[in-house]
């Protein structure tokens, strides 16, 4: 009784619309249709090699927890900085937030 009830609860939750609209895209890709995604707001080119080695080099360090919610802070203050420096305004690391995409944000 307890797995019905979850089952009955879980098909009612509606799919990620984007999810969706990604697997249908795929589906026609498959079928040899040209496809532009602009669903999933991934780009068309592989991930710069200054990222990879960064990436590694995180890992290696073990950097590999959690960041605060509005992300780390020494990337706030840079941020700031570099507002600072290239439009002369000032602006505090409490206003600056940095996410992963716009679903996390």
């Amino acid at each position: 009784m307890f797995s019905e009830s979850i089952s009955k609860k879980i098909k009612g939750i509606s799919p990620f619309l984007v999810m969706e609209i990604l697997e249908k895209a795929s589906a026609l890709e498959k079928e040899g249709r040209k496809i532009i995604h602009l669903e999933v707001g991934e780009p068309d080119f592989d991930t710069p090699e200054c990222i990879k080695k960064a990436a590694t080099e995180a890992l290696a360090k073990g950097q590999t927890k959690y960041t605060h919610s509005m992300g780390l802070i020494e990337l706030r203050e840079a941020i700031c900085k570099s507002y600072s420096q290239k439009y002369g305004v000032f602006i505090h690391p409490d206003q600056i937030i940095v996410t992963s995409g716009t679903s996390p944000a």
